[in-house]
């Protein structure tokens, strides 16, 4: 068993690993389950577009390598979704402003009330729905 763990230690804390616990190396020496020290990793996220990739995408991580980076591309996407919906949100309210001064001056017929809720959400009538 040393010498199992000793392998484990040294291949997987290179240095840019995270590191394994040591009831995370003891458990692997002690009772050796298949996914439990090195897995397989696509190299563009399979959320990304990288599922349909061949081989050349996919990449054998240790777990902790693995877990790492699948939390940093989990992080960085919603920042990134968290972005882009403020900027669709602020291109929304410009056009409504935009739409609301050309009703406003040119037809009397449409109101800030008319495109928006008290607390600022579009309104919007779907035909159909309600």
């Amino acid at each position: 068993h040393e010498r199992q763990k000793l392998v484990l230690d040294t291949t997987a804390n290179h240095p840019l690993c995270p590191g394994w616990s040591s009831k995370t190396l003891d458990r692997l020496v002690s009772v050796p389950s298949e996914g439990h020290a090195w897995q397989m990793d696509h190299i563009i996220e399979v959320a990304a577009g990288g599922g349909g990739c061949g081989l050349e995408n996919v990449q054998t991580l240790c777990v902790p390598c693995h877990s790492l980076k699948t939390r940093q591309y989990i992080q960085t996407s919603a920042r990134m979704k968290r972005s882009e919906r403020a900027a669709l949100e602020r291109s929304i309210q410009q056009t409504l402003q935009s739409m609301r001064s050309t009703m406003d001056s040119e037809t009397q017929t449409c109101t800030s009330q008319d495109l928006l809720s008290d607390d600022g959400e579009l309104i919007v009538d779907v035909p159909g729905v309600g």
